[in-house]
C-alpha cells in the first residue's frame, strides 16, 4: 500500500483485515516517524586521537555489490573501506590521527556514513617527521596497498628506509632520486633482518642536503605485483653543533679544570685561544673523553676559547665562542631579610612575605624549609635558573605565600 505525500513527524499507521465473507481479523498497529534530514556524521575519536586534517571532498566508484573500495585522501595519505553495491559516488572525509593509528571518516551527500577501521603505523622513515602509515589489507582485484608516506624533513644524511607490507613479498623493487632525477643505490643493511614482510634499505652514500624522492613496490608468490608507492621527503642537514658542559658556564671554582664540550653528534674538534681560525687553520685538537664530548683537560686557560668541530660527513661548525673563567672565591649574602619580617595581616586571604637577597657578586639563589646546601635545595627563586647566565643577579627576591599564623620561620 503506497502512502500518500506525507510532511515530516511521527504518524500511528493501523490495519485490519477482512476475508471474502466479511469476517473481521485482528487489527494491527505500528508507529513511524518520517525525518527527511540526512544523519550528521559523528566523530567517534577513542583517547590520544586529534583530526589532523581539513574536510576533504572524494570522489570514488565501488565496483559490485561485496568489493572493498579504497580511496586516497588527498596528499596527506589514507583510505577508508566501506562495502556498498556498485555505485559513484562522492564523500566528505576528515581524517584521524594519533602518534600511532589513524583512520579516516566522514558522510556522503545522501547521509550514508563512510568510516575505515583504525590502522597502525608501523612503519617510518628514521628521521623526524617522516612517518608512515599502515592502512590495512585490501584484496579488491588483487590490488596490494602498502603504504601512504607522508612527506617530512630528515635530518640525518643516512635515514634507514623501513617499510612493512599486508601481506608476504617474494621480491621488492625500489627506487631513491634525487632532485635532479638522478637514481641513487641502495643496499640492504648488514644487520638487518631477514623478512618477507618488512624490507629494510638503507642508500649507498651519505645525502647531501636536498629534496628527494622514494619509490616502493613488490610482487606476492602468484606474481601480483602492487602498485608503486612514492613519497618525497627532503634532507636538512646543518653543522654540528657544540654546547659547553664544563666548566659550568664558563666559570671554574678551581684554578686548575678541565674544559668539556659536547656535540650533537660523532665529530673531531679542535680549539685555539684568543683568536677565532677555521678548523682547518686551528693546530690543537681537543681530546675524546667518551661519547660525543671533547676535552681539554688540566688547563688552567681563562678568557676566550674558539671552538671548530667537523663530523665524518664534512659538516663543520667554525669558531664556537666560549669565555672561560676561574673564581676561587665563593660570594657572600651581604644582605637577607623578609619584607615585612612580622605579618600583621592577611593580603588576598592568604598571609605572605617577600624574602630579599643581596650578594656580593651575581649569583642564583634557592630556599628550603630546611637547612641544605645549595644543589640539595628543590625552589629557586622567581625568574632564575642556575643553568642559565643571563638569570644570575646581585638582588633576588622571592615571594612566600601560605604562612602560617603565628609560626616562626627562619
Amino acid at each position: 500500500y503506497l502512502l500518500p505525500s506525507l510532511a515530516p513527524g511521527t504518524y500511528v499507521y493501523t490495519a485490519e483485515p477482512y476475508d471474502t465473507l466479511g469476517n473481521a481479523g485482528q487489527s494491527a498497529l505500528s508507529v513511524f516517524t518520517i525525518d527527511p534530514t540526512l544523519p550528521a556524521i559523528t566523530l567517534d575519536i577513542p583517547p590520544g586521537l586529534v583530526i589532523r586534517s581539513s574536510n576533504y571532498t572524494v570522489h570514488g566508484r565501488i565496483e559490485g555489490a561485496q568489493a572493498l573500495q579504497n580511496l586516497g585522501i588527498m596528499s596527506i595519505g589514507g583510505f577508508f573501506q566501506e562495502v556498498l553495491p556498485a555505485a559513484d559516488f562522492t564523500a566528505n572525509i576528515w581524517l584521524v590521527e594519533g602518534d600511532n593509528e589513524v583512520y579516516a571518516v566522514g558522510s556522503t551527500p545522501e547521509g550514508r556514513i563512510v568510516r575505515s577501521d583504525i590502522h597502525h603505523i608501523t612503519s617510518r622513515i628514521i628521521g623526524p617527521r617522516v612517518t608512515a602509515m599502515d592502512i590495512g589489507d585490501v584484496h579488491m582485484n588483487l590490488t596490494w596497498v602498502i603504504y601512504a608516506l607522508a612527506s617530512g624533513t630528515v635530518t640525518t644524511p643516512e635515514p634507514l628506509f623501513v617499510t612493512t607490507f599486508n601481506q608476504p613479498f617474494v621480491t621488492f623493487s625500489s627506487t631513491l632520486a634525487d632532485e635532479n632525477l638522478t637514481l641513487l643505490g641502495m643496499h640492504v643493511p648488514a644487520g638487518a633482518i631477514p623478512s618477507n614482510i618488512t624490507a629494510t634499505q638503507l642508500a649507498n652514500q651519505p645525502l647531501r642536503n636536498g629534496k628527494y624522492t622514494y619509490c616502493i613496490s613488490a610482487t606476492d608468490s602468484l606474481g601480483n605485483t602492487g602498485d608503486q608507492t612514492c613519497i618525497d621527503f627532503w634532507v636538512e642537514i646543518g653543522p654540528p653543533r657544540i654546547a659547553l658542559l664544563s666548566p659550568h658556564l664558563g666559570v671554574s671554582p678551581n684554578a686548575t679544570f678541565n674544559i668539556i664540550v659536547e656535540t650533537d653528534r660523532q665529530a673531531a674538534c679542535r680549539y685555539n685561544l684568543n683568536t677565532n681560525m677555521t678548523y682547518d687553520l686551528m693546530v690543537y685538537n681537543m681530546t675524546a673523553v667518551g661519547g660525543n664530548m671533547h676535552g681539554v683537560m688540566g688547563t688552567g686557560f681563562t678568557g676566550q676559547l674558539y671552538v671548530s668541530c667537523r663530523d665524518r660527513y664534512n659538516y663543520t661548525t667554525n669558531g664556537a665562542r666560549f669565555d672561560i673563567i676561574y673564581d676561587t672565591e665563593s660570594p657572600v649574602i651581604q644582605e637577607a631579610y623578609a619584607r615585612p619580617a612580622l605579618v600583621a595581616r592577611p593580603t588576598d586571604d592568604q598571609l605572605q612575605t617577600t624574602l630579599v637577597v643581596r650578594t656580593s657578586e651575581p649569583t642564583v639563589c634557592r630556599y628550603s624549609a630546611t637547612t641544605e646546601d645549595f644543589l640539595r635545595m628543590n625552589d629557586t627563586f622567581a625568574g632564575q635558573d642556575y643553568d642559565s647566565a643571563s638569570t644570575f643577579a646581585l638582588a633576588s627576591e622571592q615571594v612566600m605565600r601560605g604562612l602560617q599564623n603565628l609560626r616562626h620561620y627562619d
